[in-house]
Protein backbone atom coordinates (compact mmCIF):
# COMPACT_ATOMS: atom_id res chain seq x y z
CA UNK A 1 0.00 0.00 0.00
CA UNK A 2 3.02 2.08 0.47
CA UNK A 3 3.69 2.02 -3.13
CA UNK A 4 0.59 3.10 -3.42
CA UNK A 5 -0.70 6.42 -1.41
CA UNK A 6 3.51 7.58 -0.63
CA UNK A 7 4.08 9.60 -3.46
CA UNK A 8 0.63 12.05 -3.57
CA UNK A 9 1.60 12.30 0.51
CA UNK A 10 4.82 12.96 -0.02
CA UNK A 11 4.34 15.37 -2.81
CA UNK A 12 1.60 17.12 -0.76
CA UNK A 13 3.95 17.77 2.18
CA UNK A 14 6.90 18.57 -0.01
CA UNK A 15 5.91 20.04 -3.64
CA UNK A 16 9.75 21.93 -3.42
CA UNK A 17 11.40 17.86 -2.92
CA UNK A 18 9.37 16.03 -5.65
CA UNK A 19 12.25 15.60 -8.03
CA UNK A 20 14.78 14.12 -4.43
CA UNK A 21 11.76 12.18 -3.65
CA UNK A 22 11.16 10.19 -6.89
CA UNK A 23 15.26 9.20 -6.88
CA UNK A 24 15.33 8.56 -3.08
CA UNK A 25 12.19 6.58 -3.24
CA UNK A 26 13.21 4.26 -5.94
CA UNK A 27 16.69 3.52 -4.43
CA UNK A 28 15.16 2.87 -0.83
CA UNK A 29 12.51 0.45 -3.00
CA UNK A 30 14.88 -1.08 -5.13
CA UNK A 31 18.00 -1.38 -2.58
CA UNK A 32 16.95 -1.55 1.24
CA UNK A 33 13.38 -3.64 0.09
CA UNK A 34 15.72 -6.14 -2.04
CA UNK A 35 18.03 -6.52 0.41
CA UNK A 36 15.65 -6.72 3.29
CA UNK A 37 13.40 -9.81 1.66
CA UNK A 38 16.36 -11.40 0.61
CA UNK A 39 17.52 -10.97 4.84
CA UNK A 40 14.24 -11.63 6.18
CA UNK A 41 14.14 -14.81 3.99
CA UNK A 42 17.94 -15.57 5.19
CA UNK A 43 17.02 -14.72 8.81
CA UNK A 44 13.36 -17.16 8.66
CA UNK A 45 15.74 -20.07 7.30
CA UNK A 46 18.19 -19.84 10.13
CA UNK A 47 15.35 -19.75 12.68
CA UNK A 48 13.99 -22.55 11.37
CA UNK A 49 16.91 -24.50 11.27
CA UNK A 50 17.38 -23.83 14.92
CA UNK A 51 14.78 -26.22 15.34
CA UNK A 52 11.45 -23.05 16.03
CA UNK A 53 9.53 -25.12 13.21
CA UNK A 54 7.94 -23.93 10.00
CA UNK A 55 6.03 -21.38 12.36
CA UNK A 56 8.99 -19.46 12.39
CA UNK A 57 8.84 -17.40 9.34
CA UNK A 58 5.06 -16.53 10.43
CA UNK A 59 6.49 -15.35 13.26
CA UNK A 60 9.03 -13.57 11.80
CA UNK A 61 6.45 -11.28 9.79
CA UNK A 62 4.49 -10.64 12.72
CA UNK A 63 7.55 -9.46 14.86
CA UNK A 64 8.91 -7.38 12.06
CA UNK A 65 5.76 -5.48 11.43
CA UNK A 66 5.16 -4.67 14.94
CA UNK A 67 8.51 -3.37 14.35
CA UNK A 68 8.40 -1.73 11.73
CA UNK A 69 4.71 0.27 12.21
CA UNK A 70 6.12 2.77 14.33
CA UNK A 71 8.95 3.42 11.53
CA UNK A 72 6.07 4.30 9.20
CA UNK A 73 4.59 7.38 11.64
CA UNK A 74 7.24 9.74 11.31
CA UNK A 75 7.39 9.89 7.49
CA UNK A 76 3.69 11.14 7.50
CA UNK A 77 4.23 13.10 10.93
CA UNK A 78 4.35 16.59 10.68
CA UNK A 79 7.11 18.52 11.75
CA UNK A 80 10.27 16.47 10.31
CA UNK A 81 11.91 17.60 7.78
CA UNK A 82 12.31 15.88 4.66
CA UNK A 83 15.98 14.45 5.08
CA UNK A 84 14.55 12.73 8.66
CA UNK A 85 11.02 11.48 6.69
CA UNK A 86 13.32 9.98 4.57
CA UNK A 87 15.95 7.97 6.59
CA UNK A 88 12.53 7.01 8.56
CA UNK A 89 11.72 5.78 5.46
CA UNK A 90 14.95 3.68 4.63
CA UNK A 91 14.59 2.19 8.55
CA UNK A 92 10.84 1.51 8.04
CA UNK A 93 11.61 -0.46 4.79
CA UNK A 94 14.85 -2.14 6.04
CA UNK A 95 12.31 -3.66 8.75
CA UNK A 96 8.92 -3.75 6.67
CA UNK A 97 10.12 -5.51 3.84
CA UNK A 98 11.58 -8.14 5.25
CA UNK A 99 8.30 -10.29 5.38
CA UNK A 100 8.34 -11.56 1.81
CA UNK A 101 10.79 -14.02 1.88
CA UNK A 102 9.58 -15.76 4.92
CA UNK A 103 6.00 -14.99 4.06
CA UNK A 104 6.22 -17.18 0.52
CA UNK A 105 8.96 -19.69 2.44
CA UNK A 106 6.08 -20.82 5.04
CA UNK A 107 3.72 -20.80 1.97
CA UNK A 108 5.90 -23.15 0.04
CA UNK A 109 6.20 -25.22 3.14
CA UNK A 110 2.60 -25.59 3.96
CA UNK A 111 1.57 -26.26 0.05
CA UNK A 112 1.75 -29.94 -1.43
CA UNK A 113 5.13 -29.58 -4.37
CA UNK A 114 2.11 -29.93 -7.07
CA UNK A 115 0.26 -26.98 -6.11
CA UNK A 116 2.90 -24.59 -5.02
CA UNK A 117 2.38 -22.99 -8.59
CA UNK A 118 -0.89 -22.17 -8.11
CA UNK A 119 0.01 -21.00 -4.46
CA UNK A 120 2.30 -18.67 -5.65
CA UNK A 121 -0.14 -17.53 -8.24
CA UNK A 122 -3.18 -16.66 -5.95
CA UNK A 123 -0.39 -14.99 -3.49
CA UNK A 124 0.76 -12.71 -6.18
CA UNK A 125 -2.25 -11.89 -7.31
CA UNK A 126 -4.15 -11.11 -3.54
CA UNK A 127 -0.63 -9.09 -2.69
CA UNK A 128 -1.52 -7.06 -5.95
CA UNK A 129 -5.01 -6.60 -5.19
CA UNK A 130 -3.75 -5.67 -1.47
CA UNK A 131 -1.16 -2.52 -3.37
CA UNK A 132 -4.61 -1.22 -5.62
CA UNK A 133 -7.23 -1.19 -2.52
CA UNK A 134 -6.07 2.43 -0.77
CA UNK A 135 -6.52 3.86 -4.23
Amino acid sequence: AILVWLPSAMVARFPEDVARFAVLNSMIKAFAGGFSSLLGGMISDKLRARGLGEGAGAAFCAAASLLAAPLWWPVLAAGFSFETCMCFLLAEYLVAESWLGPALSTLQGAVPPERRGAAQGVFSSLTALGNLLPT
